[in-house]
C-alpha cells in the first residue's frame, strides 16, 4: 500500500486524487494532507481519510483545525515551513505536489531531497525553478511524474511524436497485398504472441509480484503486438520484411480492436 502526501488537498487536483484513493483504499492511504486556507474542507478530509498529520498554510486557521482534529489523534501544523518539514517523514511513499503557484516549490524540493517520488501538478514549480528541480531529482534519483493538464500534455505529445517518427519509415514498407499473402503464416505467431507467451508470463508474474498495479501493467505489456523495430531490423539485415510487416499489421490491429479492450474490462 502506498502512503500519499497531498500538497494542496483542497484544490481541484487534490480532491480528485482523494476520489481515487477513496475508490482504491486497498492500494493507497493518506499520510499527510496540506491545504492553503480552506480549513473546513481540510477538516472534513482529515476526518474521512485519517492521515497521520495535516498542515494549513494560513496560520490564522490553525486553532480551528487543531480544535476539530485533536480528539482524533491527528497531528496539526501551520505555515509553509511546517508543510516543507512534513516532507521529511519516513512514512511518506509519494508526494502529490498540487499547491498553486510558487509556494509549492519549497516543499517539493524538500520532498525530493528526502527521496520521495513526486507526482507533479504544479507547473509554476517547473517554470520558476525547472533546472533546480530536475537537477535535484537527478541527484537524488527521484522520479517526477507529470499529472496535470499542461505539462502532462507536453509529455504525452512527446510520446506520440516519438511513436509517429518510429512509424514513418514503416509506412513506406507496407504492402497490404503481401500482408494478406502472409496472413496464414502469421497465425501461429499471433497465437504465440497473444496466448502462449502471456499465459506463461502472467503465471510467473503472479508468483513473484504482489503489487496489483504492477501486475496489471506487466499484463498489458506482455500482450503488446509485434514491435515496430522488428520491421526496421528485418529491413536493415535484409530478412523477409513482408512477413515481418504482416505480423506487425495483424498483431497491432488485433491488439487495438480486441486485446486491449478485453484487458481494460478485465483489469478495470
Amino acid at each position: 500500500m502506498k502512503r500519499i502526501a497531498i500538497l494542496g488537498s483542497t484544490g481541484s487536483i487534490g480532491t480528485q486524487a482523494l476520489n481515487v484513493i477513496r475508490r482504491h483504499r486497498d492500494l493507497f492511504s493518506v499520510e499527510v494532507l496540506c491545504a492553503g486556507s480552506n480549513a473546513d474542507l481540510l477538516i472534513q478530509q482529515a476526518l474521512e481519510f485519517d492521515p497521520n498529520a495535516v498542515a494549513i498554510a494560513d496560520e490564522s486557521k490553525y486553532q480551528q483545525v487543531q480544535e476539530a482534529l485533536s480528539p482524533h489523534d491527528i497531528k496539526v501544523f501551520a505555515g509553509m515551513g511546517s508543510i516543507a518539514d512534513l516532507m521529511e517523514m519516513d512514512t511518506i511513499d509519494m508526494v502529490l505536489a498540487s499547491i498553486v503557484g510558487f509556494a509549492g516549490l519549497r516543499p517539493t524540493l524538500r520532498a525530493i531531497e528526502h527521496h520521495k517520488p513526486i507526482a507533479l501538478a504544479n507547473k509554476e514549480t517547473m517554470v520558476v525553478a525547472g533546472q533546480i528541480v530536475t537537477d535535484a531529482a537527478s541527484r537524488n534519483n527521484v522520479p517526477i511524474l507529470p499529472v496535470d493538464s499542461e505539462h502532462s500534455a507536453i509529455f504525452q505529445s512527446l510520446v506520440h511524436i516519438g511513436a509517429w517518427i518510429a512509424i514513418l519509415p514503416v509506412g513506406f514498407l507496407i504492402d497490404f497485398g503481401k500482408v494478406r499473402q502472409y496472413a496464414k503464416a502469421v497465425r501461429t505467431l499471433t497465437l504465440l504472441r497473444f496466448v502462449i507467451t502471456p499465459a506463461l508470463f502472467i503465471a510467473l508474474t503472479w508468483l513473484i509480484v504482489s503489487d496489483p498495479i504492477l501486475r496489471g501493467t506487466l499484463t498489458i505489456l506482455t500482450f503488446c503486438p509485434t514491435a515496430i523495430n522488428a520491421v526496421l531490423a528485418a529491413k536493415i539485415y535484409k530478412l523477409n520484411v513482408d512477413i515481418t510487416v504482416s505480423s506487425f499489421v495483424i498483431t497491432t490491429a488485433a491488439y487495438l480492436l480486441l486485446i486491449f479492450p478485453l484487458l481494460f474490462l478485465c483489469l478495470h
